[in-house]
């Protein structure tokens, strides 16, 4: 690239940063619109807000100048500013040509504008480990959540066998039912209360069962299942850090030499 393409460039990454301030504005447009709003300050709010979105255009503008169409899409991030751009144009499009009643429906294009607040993240190191972190681990958080639900509904079942129809007053605990159980179940799981619940049941089955029902059952659940959450996201979050910092210094490394080779080029002798 040019000299005068690097200078542009590094004008959009300080352009980029001023778009940061712009989104958090915007953020907080969308958050003081209301129900029934003063006609005054909802057009106020609506110029901020069509200020908010030429610049968002804007930027996308000078991206695809700077970068080129191809580099700037490789950007998943670009790709979802692109459609925030084009919703927007939308939603001011039929917003002149709808009725009032559908103009309600075509307002909540704006609302997708909020998540740009995610672009956040490419600038945070600690929030970019952490989203990086928590995305690969759906899948193994899922079947930790599919153990966890196989143990609760053994101790469903194991409880209404014996605590159904006991009496936990004052509490709103119940083994009547499969749902009841399972939701007195998770409130043990959770720790609130579980001991006085325990102290209930063995007045109707008898203090070894109810020991033994309430004490496995918090412990396997509190300890065992949760903590396997934890470990899951924590395996994680170390290969996501490793992952981020190796792209940070390989974006640095060849943003100096792409500097160098374009201020210095390199010459034949023959």
């Amino acid at each position: 690239p040019s000299e005068c393409r690097i200078k542009f460039r590094r004008f959009v990454e300080v352009f980029t940063g001023f778009m940061l301030f712009v989104t958090c504005v915007n953020v907080v447009v969308l958050a003081i619109d209301r129900y029934k709003i003063d006609s005054q300050e909802a057009f106020i709010l609506d110029m901020i807000s069509l200020a908010c979105a030429i610049l968002f255009a804007v930027e996308l503008v000078f991206k695809m100048i700077a970068y080129g169409p191809i580099n700037t899409y490789k950007d998943k991030f670009n790709i979802f500013d692109l459609f925030l751009v084009i919703a927007t144009a939308v939603e001011y499009t039929l917003t002149s040509t709808t009725t009032v009643s559908a103009l309600r429906a075509v307002r909540i294009l704006r609302l997708l504008r909020a998540f740009k607040v995610l672009r956040v993240t490419k600038r945070l190191a600690g929030l970019r480990i952490l989203i990086s972190a928590l995305s690969p681990s759906v899948i193994p958080a899922l079947f930790v959540l599919l153990l966890l639900l196989i143990v609760v509904f053994v101790y469903c079942v194991l409880g209404m066998q014996f605590f159904g129809h006991a009496d936990f007053s004052p509490f709103r605990a119940k083994y009547d039912t499969i749902w009841e159980a399972a939701l007195t179940n998770f409130i043990v799981i959770t720790g609130d209360n579980w001991a006085d619940l325990m102290l209930l049941a063995a007045k109707h089955a008898g203090m070894p069962v109810a020991l033994s029902f309430f004490m496995s059952l918090f412990f396997f659940g509190n300890y065992i299942v949760i903590n396997l959450f934890g470990a899951v996201i924590v395996d994680h979050l170390e290969r996501a850090a490793q992952a981020v910092w190796q792209e940070q210094n390989f974006e640095q490394s060849m943003a100096v030499l792409t500097d160098a080779s374009s201020l210095h080029p390199p010459r034949l002798f023959m």
